[in-house]
């Protein structure tokens, strides 16, 4: 049973509002619905097909007593975004959808993790751009740029944010280090509603908050009392002098002793230059980065995930020319400079590598699938099949029975709709410090030099709602319009 005291406001969506629950029983997140619409067996039986139930975590409906819905849409109703505040819980629901906590690391791993846990919730976009006609210059800018990066330009954006971000979906997924941690940089600069940062289940970061320093701090340098728990596989202290608390590193104290009861000291790394110092980006380079190419071992799968032609993997809008280090890197390496080296495989296992996978399922545009589409739900009217009863999973279609052209549009618009649903869903990725008796078996990154500790993560991938299709000729009309107004800009 949900008791509003239990609840507190941990972000939304387009669809659903988020409460996180304290109450053991039902600990985790509640999904309040703002309209009812097919969520939970669309996603455990489209979307696990493509993500691997190691990312999709389980989540159910659970009954709600209407009588509380009013309450919680009056009590968080001053938490909320301005921008969102258009749409409310639906008040006439009856279920609502229980997550396990993607803030905080599983009960199975808690044994062999310390200290803070901190959580990176990353919208990532659409990270390649399909390839098609280029008519006309809205075309050729559709065809050339990420939407994402488009719409920076949009005056409605603009309301919203205020500053444009650099960001780029596409250095992102590039598996190239250098321009994914571009990507990262870009995102941490401009924080719109693509990236959040959790300390201990707590927002420490977002479009209007920004307490990251001090939640790197104690992540990074924990006090002493950790540090005697024997549970430190690095003592993981640099030697940036920007951040000073009382317990941070002393350069003066040896390599391994701990001294004062305030500071577990460390020796200075030495991989790390010292313009890299800043806790952001050790934890950008040294944690988030790895974690999001980290592969999940796979008995049936391996490898890296296929780039199809059908798509450009550059925006014209964020060219991409390697750095200095990089350029000797390869020189050194014996590997040509070309431009094929912009982009890299990514693990087929990795967050990224299953998110692309799903997102390079269609090479379509909204109007290319607007024909199939009619030709889908006119078969399905006629023949009493609901839509939502379909893509849940529900009810399936007899191939055996249906005319050929409408097994094929009907492929073509599963696959459609997930990728779209691919192209706008959340990664979370949790952390938390290793303790010595972290087994193998344990998915963690870092530990290689005594800055970044080995880390425990545990990754998600939520937002699973099913798009909707009516209006693809809504969407079309729409990203013309963003389109134009982003050529009218640039021309003056």
């Amino acid at each position: 049973m949900l008791r509003l005291s239990d609840l507190r406001y941990r972000g939304e969506g387009n669809k659903n509002i988020v409460l996180a629950d304290s109450n053991p029983p039902t600990k985790g997140t509640q999904s309040f619905k703002k309209s009812r619409e097919l969520t939970v067996l669309f996603g455990q039986h489209r979307m696990t097909q493509y993500f691997g139930s190691d990312f999709i975590h389980p989540f159910k409906l659970i009954d709600v007593d209407p009588s509380i819905l009013q309450a919680i849409n009056d009590r968080f109703q001053s938490c909320r975004p301005v921008f969102r505040l258009d749409r409310g819980v639906d008040l006439q629901t009856t279920r609502v959808l229980a997550a396990p906590d993607a803030t905080c690391i599983p009960a199975n791993l808690t044994p062999y993790g310390e200290g803070s846990v901190l959580c990176v919730e990353i919208k990532p976009k659409f990270g390649a751009i399909p390839r098609g006609p280029e008519r006309d210059p809205i075309e050729t800018t559709i065809r050339r740029n990420a939407m994402f990066c488009i719409m920076q330009y949009h005056e409605t954006k603009r309301r919203i944010w205020g500053r444009p971000s650099s960001y780029c979906p596409c250095d992102l997924f590039s598996g190239n280090q250098e321009r994914m941690l571009r990507a990262l940089f870009a995102m941490l600069e401009v924080r719109q509603n693509n990236l959040r940062v959790f300390c201990n289940s707590c927002c420490v970061l977002s479009n209007s908050v920004d307490l990251l320093d001090s939640a790197l701090m104690d992540f990074f340098h924990p006090p002493l009392e950790e540090c005697k728990s024997g549970g430190m596989n690095h003592s993981n202290f640099g030697d940036s002098p920007e951040f000073a608390p009382s317990h941070a590193p002393d350069k003066s104290s040896s390599d391994s002793e701990c001294d004062g009861g305030t500071a577990c000291h460390s020796r200075a790394c030495q991989l790390h230059a010292a313009d890299e110092g800043s806790l952001r980006h050790r934890f950008l380079e040294g944690l988030l980065l790895p974690a999001l190419l980290t592969a999940i071992p796979s008995p049936s799968t391996s490898g890296s995930i296929s780039r199809s032609p059908e798509f450009r993997y550059e925006c014209d809008l964020h060219p991409y020319t390697p750095s200095k280090a990089s350029n000797e890197k390869n020189t050194s390496s014996s590997v040509t400079s070309t431009p094929t080296l912009s982009f890299r495989d990514l693990p087929q296992n990795s967050p990224l590598g299953r998110i692309l996978q799903a997102q390079l399922e269609s090479s379509l545009s909204h109007q290319d699938l607007i024909g199939h589409y009619e030709s889908v739900a006119a078969y399905f009217e006629e023949h009493g099949i609901p839509w939502d009863s379909y893509i849940s999973g529900k009810i399936f279609v007899n191939t055996a029975e249906a005319p050929p052209c409408l097994i094929e549009s009907l492929n073509l618009v599963e696959k459609h709709l997930v990728a779209m649903v691919a192209r706008d869903c959340s990664i979370m990725l949790t952390f938390q410090r290793a303790k010595n008796n972290c087994p193998a078996s344990v998915l963690t990154v870092g530990g290689e030099c005594p800055c970044i500790p080995k880390t425990i993560i545990n990754i998600s991938i939520v937002d699973l709602d099913p798009k909707e299709l009516k209006n693809l000729q809504e969407r079309v009309k729409s990203e013309r319009r963003v389109a134009e107004q982003f050529l009218l800009q640039r021309e003056g």
